[in-house]
């Protein structure tokens, strides 16, 4: 079957002139919309709630413990040696080491972060406390879809 280019087929419209799905159709969307929410909705939302929590773990780690350096550059290929140490969201320990060959006479440049500083790290909090907010949601109990 062919259709000039001004013909469209008819399709269901839901415009304010009152015209209902009959019946069979409202059955059908009714069952697709039941069998969604109860089946596919609650697997995708179990698997966020596995995202988050694993995200929520990674930076849910208590203030005042040590992680593992954080290490960037190789000294003999660029000259730049950096590493930091990351407790909680603060930054607690940084170590910036630059080498310029005419600058110092070679000898490298060095910044550190002093021992009894600590620098929080906004976007961490941030990030922190909107996981928490998120478990929190997912973990409320879901109204039954039962009929």
């Amino acid at each position: 079957v062919c259709m000039a280019a001004s013909e469209s087929p008819a399709l269901p419209s839901s415009s304010s002139s009152g015209s209902a799905l009959p019946s069979s159709e409202a059955e059908a969307e009714a069952a697709e919309t039941h069998w969604l929410l109860t089946s596919e909705c609650v697997a995708v939302l179990e698997r966020v709630h596995a995202v988050l929590h694993a995200c929520a773990k990674a930076v849910g780690e208590p203030e005042g413990t040590r992680a593992q350096p954080l290490r960037a550059g190789v000294e003999d290929e660029d000259g730049v040696r950096f590493a930091a140490a990351t407790s909680g969201c603060s930054l607690e320990a940084m170590s910036l080491q630059l080498k310029l060959a005419k600058w110092n006479r070679g000898a490298p440049f060095r910044a550190v972060l002093s021992p009894v500083a600590r620098l929080p790290l906004p976007p961490l909090v941030v990030m922190r406390n909107k996981l928490a907010q998120s478990l929190t949601v997912l973990a409320a109990p879901r109204p039954s879809l039962q009929t």
